[in-house]
């Protein structure tokens, strides 16, 4: 592995301090004598071994989901949407620390790579992240971006060095929500742009698919749901810019029959849902788009 750009911007989880590499296998903090391993070129700054029992359910179930997930790379009809919201308050990629926070299946970091900025894609599932690298290499970006197995609770990434953050899908998997969110600002350049989106609260939901949700959040290690108010009071030291909803119940419905008879266009499933991107009642997610102080 050599240093490049992302690298330079990781530090150690610990005392955030900068670290030394003084091995390709190896990444080295000299204030806290910790040596931090680099897997299948994959730098690992969290102790696996040392992990709640919650966040390990969480790696064995997204592991078995990553086994699902083809080797090759295809932005679906609503992951362009995600990019396409993000995107409209994003003036450049180009040159622009992206950190990918809990990135899953990663088509975030792969679309602004593509688009010139530099990411780190961070997630505890190396399974994902292994996947991740190596459609990097296959699409030329490998210089583009960074996987990086570490905690969303304690980011090793450098005082305000980012200028857009995303974490799609994630603080409603942590046990230590607040320090997710205290880490986000940290890392966060002065009016950088923050994308986060959750599972909406149960009282905004279709009732028709409340049990099958409740039955979801516990499968998949749901600890909370939101509404809009609740994720402006804890990004306190941020600017409301875009407020978006979605997974209204009739795409959830369109998409269920989908699965048997394929009877609808799944862009224009995306595009009905689009349009009711302002309902807050009956949608599945919440997407809030922020920019720093």
């Amino acid at each position: 592995m050599r240093m490049n750009k992302e690298l330079s911007l990781l530090v150690c989880p610990i005392c955030k301090q900068k670290l030394l590499f003084p091995k390709p296998t190896r990444l080295y903090c000299s204030p806290c004598k910790v040596y931090y391993p680099i897997e299948h070129g994959i730098p690992v700054l969290i102790d696996r071994s040392n992990l709640p029992k919650h966040l390990e359910k969480q790696i064995q179930y997204f592991q078995t989901e990553t086994k699902d997930y083809c080797k090759t790379y295809k932005l679906e009809a609503w992951q362009n949407k995600y990019v396409d919201r993000l995107l409209a308050h994003v003036v450049t990629c180009k040159g622009k620390v992206v950190v990918d926070d809990g990135c899953g299946s990663a088509y975030i970091s792969i679309e602004l790579a593509k688009r010139g900025a530099c990411v780190i894609a961070c997630d505890l599932n190396m399974e994902a992240l292994i996947r991740l690298k190596g459609i990097a290499v296959k699409l030329g970006l490998q210089n583009k971006i960074l996987p990086a197995c570490c905690s969303s609770e304690n980011l090793p990434i450098r005082n305000k060095s980012a200028d857009v953050i995303v974490a799609n899908a994630v603080l409603e998997h942590l046990p230590g929500e607040q320090l997710a969110i205290q880490d986000i600002t940290r890392i966060a350049k002065k009016e950088a742009v923050t994308m986060i989106t959750a599972p909406i609260a149960y009282h905004l939901l279709n009732p028709i698919f409340l049990p099958l949700n409740v039955i979801h959040d516990r499968r998949i290690g749901h600890l909370r749901r939101y509404t809009k108010e609740m994720l402006v009071s804890r990004f306190s030291k941020w600017k409301l810019l875009n407020v978006f909803y979605t997974g209204h119940t009739v795409k959830i419905i369109k998409t269920l029959i989908n699965i048997i008879f394929r009877l609808y266009d799944v862009e224009k499933i995306e595009e009905d849902d689009e349009r009711l991107s302002t309902k807050k009642m009956f949608a599945s997610n919440i997407s809030i788009i922020f920019q720093k102080k």
